[in-house]
């Protein structure tokens, strides 16, 4: 840790303190810049080498972050935790086409024609993010069916999350969530991702998305395969039309 005191006291003259939520940043530029993030005393302060030190000033009140986290919290226990199940005899008589139809029908009814998914790795082993991959190549071809993945959760209507959520990819996935428009559907792919899998209880994870953000979905499989993602998909897709026409 870095001796904080002296670093407040010091570049309290650099820092643009106002009524409304600031970022000013005051940089010394040098050739062995090494920063390191500390928060002390409500103010987050960014100390680099030497005796120079850059304070942000909080852009989020701490109190608001705690209302946040509070209402966060409360929101994931009360979200149901539904596993979707697929029977083999179900994946037997679903080919591929057949099984894409019956998704781009529900995608057409739902989203318009459109499914835009963003995938968040959070401490994956890769295993689930390969067949993800492979609902994209020639034989699956997942965008006939109108699904498509996206760089930005600010463009998707599903968070598909892999992984047990590390502890440092935690805020990350929270920060992804809160950018997500709603309403928003969140699936946790892979047994990783619904319980931390072979993961669970390791000091490093959080034992599955569920812990860090309301989960709607769960596939369950290590990993589940790209035929069981569509097969899924299909039952999530079906529980939410089912679920929207009974509301109206």
């Amino acid at each position: 840790m870095v001796d904080c005191t002296g670093l407040e006291n010091r570049s309290r003259s650099n820092v643009a303190v106002g009524s409304n939520p600031t970022l000013s940043v005051r940089k010394n530029v040098e050739q062995d810049y090494n920063p390191v993030l500390h928060f002390f005393r409500g103010r987050f302060i960014l100390a680099q080498s030497k005796n120079h030190a850059i304070i942000v000033s909080v852009f989020i009140p701490l109190r608001i972050l705690r209302h946040h986290m509070l209402k966060l919290l409360s929101k994931i226990f009360k979200t149901p935790k539904n596993i979707v199940k697929v029977k083999t005899s179900d994946l037997e008589q679903s080919e591929v086409v057949a099984l894409g139809s019956k998704i781009q029908e529900k995608v057409k009814k739902l989203f318009r024609g459109s499914l835009a998914i963003r995938q968040v790795s959070a401490g994956s082993d890769n295993a689930c993010e390969q067949e993800l991959v492979a609902l994209g190549n020639a034989y699956y071809d997942c965008e006939r069916f109108g699904i498509h993945f996206v760089a930005s959760p600010k463009h998707a209507d599903m968070l598909m999350i892999t992984g047990p959520v590390t502890r440092n990819m935690a805020e990350a996935v929270r920060r992804c969530y809160d950018c997500t428009p709603a309403p928003k559907i969140i699936v946790a792919v892979g047994d990783d991702a619904i319980d931390g899998g072979i993961f669970k209880g390791s000091y490093a994870v959080n034992d599955g998305a569920k812990e860090v953000i309301p989960v709607d979905f769960g596939i369950p499989g290590d990993p589940p395969s790209p035929l069981v993602i569509l097969a899924s998909l299909l039952k999530i897709l079906e529980s939410i039309d089912h679920k929207s026409t009974h509301q109206k």
